[in-house]
């Protein structure tokens, strides 16, 4: 049944016309008459008995519109509340690593949250080899991490913007003063590197053993806050993406160290899975996500 004839049916029982409910909703008066004949066809039965110039209800006509308006109240219930779900509520969840939720999410949540405050944000860790267990099990809508680029055939990827990681360490290191560092030359001083199993210190690693230099980190932590702590010290020689020692490089808290033999460019990705629903938050954070990696404040 549909509802563009019941619509029709009550303009006509309204007005007692099938001339006027034509002109009123934009039809030609065929149109109408088929409308109605489609719905007593459904129905079974005669809706108007079309004695002289006006339509009257017959008796399940009289039944039927009482019910009209029920249904069409209920329709326009339903539809105001997908509207309201569109206009954004329910939860977004996201995983994530250490670096960028420390880094780069707070920026963007605070702005989808001001867009968007019937929606719950939530967010878990992920990290290591277990990245992408729960973007397969869909424990999460969304998986924002920093890596080498990633793709599956069962994962969309949404977001994939290039960010250097670099070594820096306080202005008063030794190694700042050398006009030329090799990394045999930052990986023989105390240096400090993200948890063993995220991507860039796995890779660093692996860098390591291709060139025969020994990898004996003197600080290992999943706390960027902390290595970047070390760092400005000069006790340690930090291992960590640009984004996160954007602020401190711009102050002249940290300064790069630039080994002539060795750079990584990694990438910030946002994965989902391609079976998932794609909500509307999903969109939007994701957009926001790509607003702010393409700022001024992280790299590019």
């Amino acid at each position: 049944m549909e509802l563009r004839n019941i619509k029709t049916f009550q303009r006509v029982a309204e007005l007692s016309s099938f001339t006027r409910a034509a002109e009123d909703m934009g039809y030609s008066q065929s149109a109408v008459t088929m409308q109605i004949k489609q719905l007593e066809e459904e129905l079974g039965c005669m809706l108007f008995e079309r004695i002289g110039k006006r339509p009257t209800l017959t008796e399940e006509g009289k039944i039927f519109i009482e019910y009209t308006a029920k249904i069409l109240d209920n329709v326009s219930s339903a539809e105001a509340a997908i509207k309201e779900e569109r206009d954004i509520s329910g939860t977004l969840r996201i995983g994530s690593g250490g670096s960028l939720i420390s880094n780069i999410l707070p920026d963007v949540m605070k702005k989808f949250r001001e867009q968007h405050p019937k929606v719950m944000l939530n967010i878990s860790t992920a990290k290591g080899t277990s990245l992408f267990d729960p973007l397969n099990k869909n424990d999460v809508d969304l998986l924002l991490f920093v890596d080498k680029p990633r793709y599956a055939d069962e994962w969309i990827n949404a977001v994939s913007v290039p960010t250097k990681i670099l070594f820096v360490t306080s202005q008063d290191h030794a190694l700042t003063k050398k006009r030329k560092v090799s990394l045999a030359d930052v990986l023989e001083s105390d240096f400090a590197v993200t948890e063993h199993g995220i991507s860039y210190s796995l890779l660093l690693e692996e860098e390591a053993a291709a060139n025969g230099i020994p990898f004996r980190p003197a600080v290992e932590a999943d706390d960027t806050g902390l290595l970047k702590t070390l760092a400005k010290s000069a006790s340690v020689i930090a291992f960590l993406p640009e984004y996160s020692v954007r602020k401190e490089l711009y102050a002249k808290e940290l300064k790069i160290i630039a080994p002539s033999d060795f750079d990584m460019t990694l990438y910030c990705q946002v994965l989902y899975h391609k079976s998932k629903v794609v909500t509307p938050q999903m969109h939007i954070f994701i957009d926001l996500l790509k607003d702010h990696l393409s700022s001024s404040h992280v790299p590019i």
